[in-house]
């Protein structure tokens, strides 16, 4: 995957995209924010262990590209959870619809997998594909991180896609990074390849 190029959105309006973070407990997410927003604090690495309650927004720039995130978990998956996100979705998407012509809007999904953690993935798995068999994220983009590749332990990407089963995901474009946010490796990347593909 080639680097994205923020040159090319030099425009009168600044581009904005939304992003949900979605995974399992302790996949990273916050971690990730939290990177995307300083890289480190003081030169070292602080993780985040306090589980998140609801949906956390966060808003990080780069260039002229605007970037919101929140970040959702999906530790115990049931009805109302998946009910909840659909309501939240169509919100969402309704809010989107009115404002994307002013603001240049994209919205795209992002599924963190703790790499490190391979007891997890057929979970991962099937709470990936409840998420996107939602219609309000239909065709949506798909970005899938998986995270803490600095551990010995950690899975290969190859063997992480072959777990997660991507086949029969619809018709959408999906991308995917070994990362690691205690590293720093790799987060310039997920932002180039979410940039590149803004609309």
């Amino acid at each position: 995957m080639k680097k994205g190029n923020i040159n090319k959105y030099n425009s009168f309006w600044q581009q904005e995209m939304e992003i949900s973070i979605v995974g399992l407990q302790g996949a990273g997410k916050s971690t990730f924010i939290q990177v995307l927003q300083v890289k480190t604090i003081k030169g070292e690495f602080v993780p985040n262990m306090i589980p998140t309650v609801g949906f956390n927004m966060h808003k990080v720039e780069k260039g002229k590209v605007q970037i919101k995130g929140d970040k959702r978990n999906f530790d115990q998956c049931g009805k109302d959870i998946v009910e909840k996100m659909t309501r939240l979705c169509k919100e969402k998407t309704t809010l989107l619809i009115q404002t994307t012509q002013q603001i240049f809007s994209n919205y795209f999904t992002m599924f963190m997998v703790d790499a490190a953690d391979p007891k997890k993935f057929q979970q991962a798995s099937k709470e990936l594909r409840q998420l996107l068999a939602l219609p309000s994220l239909e065709k949506i983009p798909l970005l899938l991180l998986f995270n803490k590749k600095d551990l010995p332990e950690a899975r290969s990407a190859d063997e992480i896609v072959e777990t997660l089963d991507l086949k029969g995901l619809g018709e959408r474009e999906i991308g995917y990074y070994e990362i690691s946010c205690k590293e720093v490796i790799n987060i310039d990347n997920t932002l180039d390849w979410l940039i590149k593909h803004t609309k």
